[in-house]
């Protein structure tokens, strides 16, 4: 099942022109902002452990080097404090993810020590799929080109560009690479327009480049430059309904909305057995329109088509918070909570419904829970907060 609230590695990487998959800000209207993904582990630098006087220098400096880009020093680092607390599964992964280019071996094997907190999890896999050997032979991109994408899937936009540039640079035909080399520089800070429009110039009848360069601008707040380039994207590719919901997005944020239900509605009634549309409809009818009652109808829809799918338990759990079904809410948001430990959204939603219910100090928890969750761009220079962060803290000042 495919779908956009949480981007796989395996999706991520399918970029051909009959599933083109988006980045995980394509959902930003419900807060599910950045990828692509991917859904997520913490995104401190490691869950620095109490270290004694004579280690505590070390500790700080691998964070250090991580976010000053000086990465493969920051890989020695933590592959030292591994030696010292072996137990810390945030240590193995950054130990392992930064290893990746270098050294598959020792990544894969601190990648798979990471895997034993399931926060942590999330965020291992697909940086261990893009260092599967049998994948690396038989994918004709380069294992740079792999990694990027594994990079970005997880939320390390800095990182993903340092290996896209590297891919880009033995293959400079790979189109796809080139558009989420743009990708991964805006949302690292950097200027990604040249490179997206690079791809385009490759390849101007590509949907992914058109589509990412409608993304850019979405991130630039641009909805009215990003509208065409998703027109586009489905002309080229008109069974793809994921560029309908690109569509609805865009008057979305321009507060038509609409014209922005009919674009939803259009995407569930191209693909109506994909429970990803029926989710994107629910949250926008309960967040956006304010129709807790049909939001229900389109949650109940998706869990039908998917029931253990945790986005749709989510959304379900979310809407029947709103219509005042908190018996049931708590059920299929811990149920998705079982399915998704580390998805900031669902713990931010844990955190009204315990509100709710009166339960400030569960509330207070599970807001701080989504907002150390929310943290993306760890390898970055200014770590970001995502949107469920964001609103985690409003509630936190405003208890």
């Amino acid at each position: 099942m495919r779908h956009l609230l949480h981007v796989s590695f395996d999706l991520l990487l399918d970029t051909g022109v009959n599933r083109l998959v988006k980045p995980a800000f394509i959902v930003a209207m419900i807060g599910l902002i950045i990828l692509l993904a991917l859904r997520t582990a913490p995104r401190n630098p490691g869950d620095t452990p109490a270290a004694g006087d004579e280690d505590s220098a070390r500790f700080d400096l691998a964070p250090a080097l991580l976010r000053s880009g000086h990465w493969e020093a920051a890989a020695r680092a933590y592959a030292t404090l591994t030696t010292i607390e072996p137990a810390q599964a945030g240590l193995h992964f950054w130990a392992g993810a930064l290893q990746a280019p270098g050294d598959p071996a020792a990544a894969r094997d601190h990648l798979h020590r990471a895997l034993a907190d399931p926060l942590y999890a999330a965020r291992a896999q697909p940086l261990l799929a893009a260092l599967d050997e049998e994948g690396i032979v038989t994918d004709p991109r380069p294992f740079a080109a792999r990694l990027g994408l594994a990079y970005l899937a997880i939320g390390e936009p800095s990182l993903a560009a340092w290996q896209l540039l590297e891919a880009v640079q033995v293959r400079p035909d790979l189109v796809d690479a080139w558009a989420y080399l743009g990708l991964a520089q805006e949302q690292s800070g950097g200027n990604g327009r040249p490179a997206i429009a690079h791809a385009l110039e490759l390849a101007p009848d590509n949907p992914l480049a058109h589509s990412l360069m409608g993304h850019l601008w979405l991130t630039r707040g641009r909805p009215d430059l990003a509208r065409p380039e998703f027109l586009a994207a489905r002309d080229l590719d008109p069974a793809n309904p994921v560029h309908l919901a690109d569509i609805a997005f865009t008057y979305q944020m321009e507060g038509d909305l609409y014209a922005a239900q009919a674009w939803y509605q259009a995407a569930v009634r191209q693909a109506p057995a994909d429970p990803t549309f029926w989710i994107l409809l629910a949250h926008f009818t309960i967040d956006a329109l304010s129709d807790p009652h049909e939001g229900l109808l389109a949650a109940q829809q998706a869990v039908a088509l998917s029931p253990q799918d945790p986005a749709a338990l989510h959304a379900l759990g979310w809407a029947q918070v709103q219509t005042g079904q908190l018996r049931l809410a708590e059920t299929n948001l811990l149920a998705a909570h079982r399915r998704a430990p580390s998805d900031p959204a669902i713990h931010f939603h844990l955190g009204k419904l315990a509100a709710r219910q009166g339960e400030w100090d569960q509330a207070r928890a599970a807001f701080e829970q989504a907002l150390a969750l929310a943290m993306t761009c760890g390898a970055c220079p200014s770590p970001a907060l995502g949107w469920y962060g964001q609103l985690a803290q409003r509630e936190l000042e405003g208890r």
